[in-house]
C-alpha cells in the first residue's frame, strides 16, 4: 500500500474556524505586522496584517506566527510574494533563504507564536467559531491569547428539548389513561 498523506477530518469530528486578532495595532505606528506561515512543504507564506488586526488564515499543519517589522525595514515587494505556489524550486529556495535571513536578523521581532486558524471538534459540539484576541508586545513573545470567545449554536438545545417535552407529554397521557381505566 502506498504512503498516503491527506488533510482529512477524523470520523465524528467537524472543523471550526478560529479567528485571531491583534487588538492594539494602533499602539505601534512605526511597525508593520505580518503573518508568517511556514508550510510543511518547506516554504513560507507571508501576509500583511491590516489595520483591523485580523491575522490571516493558514494551513492547519503549518507553523504560524506574527512578526513586527519597523516600517523603515519593511519592503513589501521583496517580503510578500503572492505567487509562491507558481515559483520554480530554485526561485523558492532563494526566496526562503532571504526570508530566513531577514527574520533571523534584528529587523523583525516575533510577537505571537503557535497560532491556529482551525480546530477539529466533535460533531455533537455546539461550537461554531472561536475568536482569540492578542495584545501585542515588542518585549515578549505571546503563545496564548489574552481573550478567547466561543460562538455556539444554541439551536441544538431546542432540538434536544423538544423530544424530551414530547416524551413527557406521551408519558403523561399514558399514565392518565391508565389511571382513568382503574
Amino acid at each position: 500500500m502506498p504512503f498516503v498523506s491527506a488533510d482529512i477530518i477524523p470520523t465524528g469530528f467537524k472543523v471550526i474556524t478560529v479567528e485571531n486578532k491583534i487588538t492594539n495595532l494602533q499602539d505601534f505606528p512605526d511597525y508593520v505586522f505580518v503573518s508568517v506561515e511556514k508550510h510543511p512543504g518547506k516554504y513560507y507564506i507571508i501576509k500583511l496584517i491590516g489595520n483591523d488586526g485580523l491575522i490571516p488564515e493558514a494551513y492547519k499543519f503549518s507553523s504560524h506566527s506574527v512578526y513586527a517589522i519597523k516600517r523603515f525595514y519593511f519592503n513589501e515587494a521583496s517580503l510578500i510574494k503572492s505567487d509562491i505556489y507558481k515559483m520554480n524550486e530554485s526561485d523558492r529556495e532563494v526566496y526562503n533563504q532571504y526570508l530566513q535571513d531577514f527574520f533571523s536578523s534584528s529587523k523583525a521581532k516575533e510577537v505571537i507564536t503557535g497560532i491556529s486558524t482551525s480546530i477539529n471538534v466533535p460533531i455533537s459540539s455546539t461550537q461554531e467559531k472561536i475568536s482569540k484576541e492578542y495584545s501585542a508586545s515588542l518585549t515578549e513573545e505571546k503563545a496564548a491569547p489574552d481573550n478567547t470567545k466561543v460562538q455556539r449554536n444554541n439551536l441544538v438545545y431546542a432540538y434536544l428539548i423538544a423530544p424530551i417535552i414530547a416524551l413527557f407529554a406521551i408519558l403523561y397521557f399514558i399514565f392518565r389513561k391508565k389511571n382513568e381505566s382503574h
